[in-house]
């Protein structure tokens, strides 16, 4: 029986260019988008938006949005990150690693926003990110918001940590309010939200802790909504073993 033998540089091309197929079909499942932090539900004009453009591959390179195009402001960014994320496809669970940057920006104009679309270099090709349409609400009435602030517990102990929690029933301009809080030391920020009866509560939490004597006082530095001042009275602390006039 005869036996066929093929030259060794056939053999190598060939390996190559199922390598190379290998390769390309991979680089075909990079996807490549952009999406808006909706975690508060909606979007008014003035608010701190999160916009991020997110790959499945690695970015090399990416365009900057042009915000002027879709009527928004640019707050802060870009910002580099990178996150996990489960995801289901057709009944079926995917592990995603996600690259991209975020931006901070604020609407202008109420109505359905086109967000600017990028180029990126990923997944071994140069990739143009879809374009996506947001529902900007307008500005939030100022006289129907009402906001209050509260310690958790109502009363503190000399050197423990506590929550300070600033409550309102609309979501304010500002994504973290500034506070002003000279001798109390801010350890972490959080936010929760919750809806009941078709009313809403946004919580955002500073935990503090006291860390020089007679600082007991927090002020809320900037609260807007639509870009109206909402004052709120300083706070004061009221810790266990202190005497309040």
């Amino acid at each position: 029986m005869n036996e066929i033998r093929y030259p060794k540089v056939l053999v190598v091309l060939c390996c190559l260019a199922l390598h190379i197929a290998t390769l390309s079909a991979q680089n075909d499942s990079v996807r490549f988008f952009n999406e808006v932090d909706t975690s508060f539900c909606k979007v008014h004009v003035g608010q701190d938006v999160r916009v991020g453009y997110y790959s499945t591959g690695e970015i090399y390179d990416m365009s900057v949005p042009r915000w002027d195009d879709c009527e928004a402001e640019l707050v802060s960014g870009p910002h580099s990150t990178r996150s996990s994320r489960t995801s289901f496809v057709n009944g079926k669970q995917e592990n995603l690693s996600l690259h991209g940057n975020y931006y901070i920006v604020r609407f202008k104009k109420a109505g359905w926003v086109t967000l600017p679309s990028v180029r990126a270099m990923t997944g071994g090709k140069m990739r143009t990110c879809s374009t996506m349409k947001v529902c900007v609400l307008p500005a939030e009435n100022i006289e129907e918001v009402v906001c209050s602030v509260s310690t958790e517990p109502e009363t503190l102990r000399p050197g423990e940590a506590f929550k300070f929690v600033l409550t309102c029933n609309r979501h304010p301009d500002e994504s973290k309010p500034e506070l002003e809080h000279p001798g109390i030391r801010q350890l972490s920020f959080s936010t929760r939200y919750s809806k009941k009866d078709g009313k809403e509560e946004y919580a955002f939490v500073y935990r503090m802790e006291v860390v020089r004597s007679g600082s007991n006082i927090i002020r809320v530095r900037k609260l807007t909504f639509g870009g109206a001042d909402y004052p709120i009275k300083p706070f004061l602390l009221k810790i266990d073993g202190e005497t309040y006039l």
